[in-house]
Formats: C-alpha cells, sequence, structure tokens
C-alpha cells in the first residue's frame, strides 16, 4: 500500500558537514572580515594622517570634523571589502568622498600639488582604492601577490 510510484526519481539527501568542514569554514569567514576590518582601519589612519598634512585651514570650510572623515572613509571601505553581496554599498560610498578629501588634501599641501596633477592623483586614489575593495569582496581566497603559500601547494605533489 506504498503511494509512491516505483518509477519516480527522488533527489538524494544534501550531503552533511562534518564538523570539521564547518569549523573551517567559519574561521576562513572570520579571517576574511577580519582583514576587511584591518585594512578599512589602515586606510582611516592614512586618511586622517593625509587631512593632518593640510596647511590651508580647510576645517572652517570642513562639513565634518576631520577625525569623522577618516572613519567615514575607513567605515566606507571595511564596508566595501566584506565578502558579502551587499558589500556593493560601501563601494558605491568610496569614490567620491575620497577623492574630495584626497583633492583638499593634495591642494593644501605646502607646497601644493598644481590642481591638474592633484585631480589625477586623487582620482587615482579613489579608483585605487575601490578597485581593492572590490577584489578583496569578490575575490577573498586569491592569494595576494603570490603568497608562499600557493607556491607550496604548487610544488608538493598530489
Amino acid at each position: 500500500m506504498d503511494d509512491h510510484d516505483p518509477d519516480e526519481i527522488h533527489a538524494p539527501p544534501p550531503p552533511r558537514k562534518s564538523r570539521e568542514v564547518l569549523t573551517l569554514a567559519r574561521r576562513r569567514r572570520l579571517m576574511r572580515v577580519m582583514t576587511a576590518v584591518l585594512l578599512g582601519c589602515i586606510v582611516g589612519a592614512y586618511t586622517l594622517g593625509a587631512l593632518s598634512e593640510r596647511v590651508i585651514a580647510e576645517e572652517e570650510t570642513d562639513l565634518l570634523p576631520v577625525p569623522l572623515e577618516a572613519l567615514i572613509i575607513g567605515a566606507a571601505f571595511t564596508l566595501a571589502s566584506l565578502p558579502t553581496a551587499w558589500s556593493i554599498v560601501g563601494r558605491v560610498l568610496i569614490p567620491v568622498p575620497t577623492f574630495y578629501i584626497y583633492l583638499t588634501v593634495l591642494l593644501g599641501k605646502n607646497p601644493p600639488l598644481p590642481f591638474y596633477a592633484a585631480f589625477v592623483v586623487a582620482g587615482l586614489y579613489s579608483a585605487v582604492l575601490t578597485a581593492l575593495s572590490r577584489d578583496l569582496a569578490e575575490r577573498p581566497t586569491r592569494p595576494k601577490l603570490g603568497s608562499s603559500r600557493t607556491r607550496s601547494r604548487r610544488a608538493a605533489p598530489g
């Protein structure tokens, strides 16, 4: 009295993942998040240092305090570097504020860069930060700069 058709094909149940596989996946995910946070802190600190190099008193015309500007750039980079589907939000936030901040930094230095050079360099900073965050978010497991870990894998038989 079985109501299943013997000719009907059933999909096999999904394989169960071992505890070790789940632990390794959790560790990899944590390392990706920690890398994004660490690099976001570095970008924020670099931006804060660059903002403190301005000789021209831009603080009077700035909309936000200098540390908050650096925090926004660092947080946007962290958000954009996370290996998640919504990291695109951070990548949308990076280019314009980064370009504006570094343009004011390069024009406010002593001696200031010519406008066209400052414009190009600020655009390069903005593009590099956006591209780096995209690379970290979309390809988090790809080895950077040919690390020794990949060379040892290639050299090992098997």
